[in-house]
């Protein structure tokens, strides 16, 4: 990628971009179009099923049953109504099947020309509804076919259940227009790929054109041999032709900058050559003068370090006995604060056994409210299961009354709507009391989490108060021993601090004589140092000046590369 140009790289950005953009969207939009489908799909069946059913009942009156082996709807043999079953599919544009157990009674469902009849059902939905009696919707195998099916239960007068009723429609159909809808979607991406492909390869042949000129004009400047009176003509009114004129107004300082760097050098080349030839003649003199200093500060120094090795053992005695009775003073101090902290922490100990006496009781307190609300809770759970029974009740008698509203034809199409609406109540208020009753045995599990953490608070309390009588023995004993060394200390800092006073009259009478000698010793070695500094000084500036007239003719080469 470094050896890329900057449009090459943008291009190839854009078209990494659109391409991850395009395989996002249509993942995504594969996965919502698929539930999307599957989902009005789903409502399609169950409607179609509760139609197809209605017209079962309007077409045969009475209840099922199972006479001499045969399936019956009131007194019509199914088996011999293969007519009706093609008449409903056709209406319904779907598969239609009455089950007798769990095989197939009769269908409109045909392969090879032949009906699909005596085939047992898919064994998961055999177990959901001629075990558990509920209605199964979802896929299901039918003889080696995904369908998208409704099976429901049919039951006899006794509430047995003897058969199911099935509606379904091949998954295929619901793939195929899931792939349409995707293919048509990856056609339109394709082509604003494309579209943006190509503005992007325009908009960057442009933008990167004066980029190139300049670059070729500053490779030649980089050489060395570069023209600074050619200027880039550039007329458009964005960052590039912005940046265009900046960089004319770059090469015309640069230009105006050789033309006074030429005329300086000229005039360095010349100053440096007398600044090195009197440079040369300072430093002879000062070199005789460094000398007669040097053996000058010699003398001074032998006298100083006689009086600097006894100064310092003085010094150093004193400054021993002043850390010791520093060191006393301190310990001394310190026992006397630990005494005050140690008084202090034996007053916290108390306030400390008091309040967890309060905890203690506060916590009986607590135990016996959350055991109270515990017991309430039992009591919300029975009301709880009243209103599910009271539901329940509800909703079956709900729906005995809207298949009466079905027998009733067009009279009770009213009556069947209140039916719906009452049925969809009793509905929301199990559910309302299903979620109340796991939200109670939530409560009565954390209460009985809350009493446990009581009682073992309380047990802990009693032992931390057991541990803060023991230490508070502890801090009394603390409080006698460090009276006694504090009484100690105080006698030993007054001995040394006596000492420290009388070794500090006789250092400082050495001091004074050492001062004298370091003053005298001092100025001699200042001066020859500053003598040896400005030889030193001198020598530096004329290898400079040398260096100068140097630096000043290469730099004259090298302007004379350019033409400006």
């Amino acid at each position: 990628m470094r050896t890329f140009k900057i449009n090459t790289k943008f291009n190839l950005l854009l078209v990494v971009v659109i391409i991850c953009l395009s395989i996002i969207i249509g993942v995504v939009s594969y996965v919502q179009v698929k539930d999307i489908m599957r989902n009005n799909f789903e409502q399609s069946i169950t409607h179609l099923s509760k139609v197809g059913y209605l017209l079962l009942e309007e077409r045969f009156k009475g209840d099922w049953a199972i006479k001499d082996g045969e399936l019956y709807k009131g007194n019509t043999k199914i088996v011999d109504q293969v007519d009706f079953v093609d008449e409903v599919g056709e209406s319904i544009e779907g598969g239609i099947t009455i089950f007798q157990g769990t095989k197939g009674l009769i269908t409109n469902l045909q392969l090879n020309g032949e009906r699909l009849v005596g085939k047992d059902a898919d064994p998961k939905v055999i177990e959901e509804v001629m075990k558990k009696g509920n209605t199964f919707i979802g896929e299901a195998d039918v003889v080696g076919t995904k369908y998208l099916t409704l099976y429901a239960p049919i039951k006899d007068a006794n509430g047995d259940i003897i058969g199911m009723w099935f509606v379904g429609e091949t998954i295929d159909e619901v793939q195929q227009i899931i792939f349409a809808f995707i293919g048509k979607l990856f056609i339109v991406m394709f082509i604003g790929a494309a579209i943006a492909t190509l503005g992007s390869f325009l908009f960057t042949r442009a933008f990167v054109r004066p980029l190139q000129e300049m670059n070729r004009q500053l490779r030649g400047i980089a050489e060395g041999e570069g023209d600074l009176t050619k200027q880039l003509q550039i007329n458009s009114k964005d960052e590039a032709g912005e940046l265009a004129q900046s960089f004319n107004k770059m090469l015309t300082s640069l230009k105006s900058l050789m033309q006074q760097i030429a005329h300086t050098s000229q005039q360095v080349d010349v100053s440096s050559d007398t600044l090195t030839s009197q440079s040369e003649q300072s430093a002879e003199m000062t070199r005789a003068l460094a000398s007669t200093l040097q053996d000058l500060a010699q003398s001074s120094k032998t006298t100083l370090h006689t009086t600097a090795e006894s100064l310092t053992a003085m010094q150093e005695m004193a400054i021993g006995i002043q850390q010791v009775a520093e060191t006393a003073s301190t310990v001394s101090d310190a026992a006397d604060v630990m005494g005050q902290e140690a008084a202090q922490g034996n007053d916290s100990l108390n306030r400390v056994m008091s309040q967890m006496t309060i905890i203690n009781d506060s916590s009986d307190h607590v135990e016996k409210q959350v055991r109270i609300l515990g017991e309430q809770s039992q009591q919300i759970g029975n009301i709880v299961d009243v209103i599910t029974s009271i539901a329940d009740q509800t909703n079956l008698l709900a729906l005995n009354a809207a298949i009466e509203a079905a027998r009733a034809g067009e009279q009770g199409k009213g009556f069947a709507v209140v039916a719906d609406e009452v049925r969809k109540l009793a509905e929301q208020s199990k559910q309302s009391a299903d979620q109340i009753a796991a939200l109670i045995l939530s409560i009565q599990h954390d209460t009985t989490n809350v009493i446990t953490a009581i009682s073992s608070n309380t047990k802990e309390t009693a032992a931390g108060m057991e541990v803060v009588d023991e230490t508070k023995e502890a801090f009394q004993k603390i409080m006698q021993s460090i009276g006694g060394v504090s009484t100690q200390l105080h006698d030993i800092s007054a001995v040394t601090e006596q000492m420290s006073a009388s070794i500090e009259e006789v250092t400082a009478s050495s001091e004074e004589m050492a001062r004298i000698a370091s003053r005298a010793t001092d100025s001699s070695e200042h001066v020859t140092v500053t003598a040896k500094e400005q030889l030193a000084s001198i020598e530096q500036m004329a290898s400079s000046a040398k260096e100068m007239a140097q630096q000043a003719d290469e730099l004259q080469g090298l302007l004379k590369k350019f033409h400006y």
